[in-house]
């Protein structure tokens, strides 16, 4: 493979289902020491899950994909924004409700303009319920890196002079060697052009070894390759009328792709 060779799991829910540190170049991945060591980093990701309270089938094809994720066991997961549809109180509250005991501890955030474009407190509300945006982690060898382009009041993403110092000094901070993966609501590239200083952005990640982004926004399947990273676009959960639930054995909700970016 390449040295940008990535491995997508592109859908509504996406589970990994290979080793991500064998694909990023890193040590074999493992989140919890105690396992066996040779056991791959398993992940999945989700966005765009717009929970509505008028809406109770944005809650059942929610619950259906929870539970198919759940089954899978995954060591951590991703959640690319959107999580509700208007950023109301009462929706965080469903939201809450709807996330199944498996997976607390596990879950990883990043807002998405409808999380805090109609209402000035709404940041704050986010802030509440899922902590701090900008951050980063360390899982199995790989740094993961949320970070947050919204703006109160605003549809595009931005990330302006002190989000960019914050993406620097994290990225300068990585043990060498260290792969980073970006996760975030609005896509970065050509097509999108949904963060309106990406250039700036782009500048920043050439100069570190970030390998990939995903990101959710646009309700679609799409993997991009531009400036030597590999790029995720996931289908939104409000769409997933294909989600199922069930064992590990039943049939899977997700599609796998490869890209190759050279």
């Amino acid at each position: 493979m390449g040295r940008r060779d990535f491995l997508g799991l592109a859908a509504g829910a996406t589970l990994t289902a290979a080793g991500i540190g064998s694909l990023l170049g890193a040590a074999p991945a493992h989140a919890d020491p105690a396992n066996d060591p040779d056991s791959p980093l398993r992940f999945a990701l989700v966005t765009d899950t717009h929970v509505n309270v008028g809406s109770p089938q944005t809650t059942q094809w929610l619950t259906q994909v929870w539970a198919s994720i759940a089954a899978r066991t995954p060591d951590l997961v991703l959640h690319c924004g959107d999580i509700t549809d208007t950023g109301r109180p009462d929706e965080f509250d469903r939201y809450a409700e709807i996330l199944p005991p498996e997976l607390h501890g596990k879950m990883h955030y990043s807002p998405g303009n409808h999380d805090v474009r109609w209402d000035p407190s709404a940041k704050e509300e986010y802030h509440s319920h899922f902590g701090p945006a900008p951050y980063s982690f360390d899982a199995g060898g790989v740094h993961f890196i949320g970070f947050d382009p919204t703006q109160v009041l605003q549809e595009p993403g931005h990330y302006g002079p002190g989000g960019l110092k914050w993406l620097e000094d994290d990225l300068r901070r990585m043990r060498p060697g260290t792969p980073a993966v970006l996760f975030q609501h609005s896509p970065l590239g050509n097509t999108f052009y949904y963060v309106d200083d990406q250039t700036a952005v782009l500048d920043v990640l050439a100069d570190h070894n970030v390998r990939g982004i995903f990101a959710g926004h646009i309700h679609k399947e799409v993997v991009t390759g531009f400036n030597g990273l590999t790029q995720v676009g996931l289908n939104a959960v409000k769409n997933a009328r294909s989600a199922r639930s069930g064992s590990p054995s039943a049939r899977s909700p997700v599609g796998v792709c490869r890209s190759r970016s050279r």
